[in-house]
């Protein structure tokens, strides 16, 4: 049957990756699984590190630095640009832009904003997401396990299945090495294909993916429907007329 792909920030380069592998290769071999990829979502998506790394112009939209902060790590921003230009995916001159931000929030020792909802200024990144830890548990337990055939051992090969946590550092640091690289080719082919719907979110209240970034990357994508993406018309999204409530998003759609 067809299947759907999904995922949030970093997942941003590797699901655009996986649509772009299934549609650019001629077909499985006789011993591998065929999937019918239709569809992929991402939520807050890490795509274009080119122009998301600088938060600058979202920070000011929430009141996190000032005016001239902003002229300052737009400057900033050249200097990690030219990293990207030179194939250096990995550098301090970028991850820089968005330290700032964070550091400037707050006092060391002391509550700084989360990078993941502005909303929030937790005295311990261990404390956030609200929750985690329950669901950490919850995933963990042997029914869980069971279902999702992950007992046998964990991946360095004992005997003992490691346990669920949220954003390990291992996964992080395997990548770590292409953070800047982008994947708007990969998105351009995906689009220009045709055969998978794509769908962008984003929640208004991330730093680090923050929609303003998100939208600009979308808009400079060159794609055969990019025209009538950028001109087409920014509609209201309702969750649920019947209860009276308010809007519960905005939304545009081409192609």
């Amino acid at each position: 049957g067809a299947r759907r792909a999904a995922g949030e920030s970093h997942a941003g380069h590797y699901v655009v990756s996986f649509a772009d592998f299934l549609q650019q290769r001629d077909g499985p071999r006789a011993d591998e699984v065929r999937l019918d990829l239709r569809g992929i979502a991402l939520g807050n998506a890490w795509i274009d590190p080119y122009h998301q790394y600088d938060v600058s112009r979202y920070a000011h939209a929430r009141g996190l630095i000032t005016e001239g902060q902003v002229h300052s790590l737009r400057h900033a921003e050249r200097a990690c640009q030219r990293k990207l230009d030179a194939k250096q995916w990995y550098s301090k001159q970028c991850w820089d832009l968005l330290d700032t931000v964070i550091d400037d929030s707050g006092q060391k020792g002391r509550a700084r904003v989360s990078m993941y909802d502005s909303r929030n200024f937790p005295k311990s990144a261990s404390d956030f997401p609200p929750g985690h830890l329950d669901i950490e548990r919850y995933m963990s337990t042997k029914a869980v396990r069971d279902a999702l055939h992950a007992n046998h051992g964990s991946p360095g090969g004992g005997s003992v299945p490691s346990k669920f946590k949220e954003c390990t550092d291992p996964p992080y640091m395997a990548l770590q090495h292409q953070d800047g690289l982008g994947v708007m080719r990969e998105l351009a082919r995906v689009l220009e294909k045709g055969e998978v719907d794509v769908l962008f979110y984003n929640g208004q209240y991330d730093v680090i993916c923050n929609h303003l970034s998100s939208e600009k990357a979308l808009g400079m994508l060159e794609w055969s429907g990019s025209k009538k993406y950028r001109a087409a018309p920014h509609t209201v999204w309702w969750s649920d007329t019947r209860k009276g409530g308010g809007p519960a998003g905005y939304a545009k759609a081409s192609g």
